[in-house]
């Protein structure tokens, strides 16, 4: 049997080499799939598209443009049965669509959507006339946001139905793409790059094997209370690399612990959206997170276990 998990953590990208976690000594425990993507999930297909236009100082209406949207479809394309599903609110910062319909019901039907804050209606209503075309009914869409206003010109509506429906068409088995990509190319996440990111895991309940997929659009956390395998990196990172990085933006002393420790459940994802060595460039500043490796890696040689 297989599962299936989405997160979306609310709170100007170039595309580069995608370095594997584990490549640089990195633990995380489980056994992955073949993939380690939530495409691992028999089934599952992941389209993206991605925004990337301008740069400078911001021209609401012009740019830059960072953004895009992310589409998960449980059960591909061409199948239109319902799957299981459900929610969970960490906090009321960020919007999602179709939960009432999840909480009479308990289904999802057709492609679920990820996007920028200002984009939730141009991907309801496109999910809504895809599978009004595809299966003459249109369906009742679930669609989250993360805000991505500070590397991108939210305020210019670039992502339209259009954007959407490209994103469902191009939704595929097989390696998905993460870092700065669909919904996730203006993410910021932890005070670095933030984005998309995406794990499986094999597990077994009793004499039942099952596949537990994961798919992250994360902007969220701060600096300081970055964990990568266990091991709190955060302080030291945020002593070197300031600039981009605004402290007052999420305080760790207001905030509940609780959470610290709910967000770093889907942690490998959200390490792989930081570690895909994707470079940004923020409204009137730039910066880079390719330094996280080296010092990570100094890190792990000073922790006897990684914390465990």
């Amino acid at each position: 049997m297989n599962m299936l998990t989405l997160y979306f953590a609310p709170g100007a990208s170039s595309m580069a080499v995608h370095i594997a976690l584990h490549e640089i000594g990195v633990p995380f425990e489980g056994v992955p799939g073949p993939l380690n993507a939530i495409t691992d999930v028999p089934g599952v297909e992941v389209g993206q598209v991605s925004l990337v236009s301008g740069q400078g100082p911001l021209k609401v209406g012009v740019g830059p443009v960072r953004t895009g949207v992310t589409i998960i479809l449980p059960r591909g394309r061409a199948n239109s049965q319902p799957v299981y599903g459900g929610f969970f609110d960490l906090n009321g910062n960020g919007e999602m669509t179709g939960q009432s319909y999840l909480q009479d019901f308990g289904v999802i039907q057709g492609p679920i959507g990820i996007t920028n804050t200002n984009a939730i209606g141009q991907v309801y209503a496109a999910i809504q006339s895809w599978t009004q075309q595809r299966f003459g009914e249109a369906t009742t869409p679930v669609v989250a946001e993360t805000w991505d206003g500070r590397l991108n010109d939210i305020g210019g509506f670039h992502v339209r139905p259009e954007t959407a429906i490209a994103a469902i068409e191009a939704a595929k088995s097989g390696s998905v793409a993460e870092g700065s990509v669909g919904g996730g190319t203006g993410m910021e996440c932890f005070g670095f790059k933030g984005g998309i990111g995406t794990a499986s895991r094999k597990i077994a309940l009793g004499a039942h094997p099952y596949m537990v997929g994961v798919l992250v659009q994360c902007n969220t956390g701060d600096r300081k209370v970055l964990r990568i395998g266990g091991v709190l990196v955060g302080p030291a990172l945020s002593a070197r690399w300031l600039p981009c990085y605004d402290p007052r933006l999420s305080p760790p002393d207001k905030a509940n612990p609780r959470f610290w420790r709910m967000y770093s459940k889907p942690n490998w994802s959200i390490s792989v959206s930081i570690f895909s060595r994707r470079s940004c460039q923020e409204i009137g500043c730039a910066s880079s997170t390719a330094k996280i490796f080296s010092s990570t890696v100094n890190l792990r040689k000073t922790e006897a276990s990684w914390g465990r």
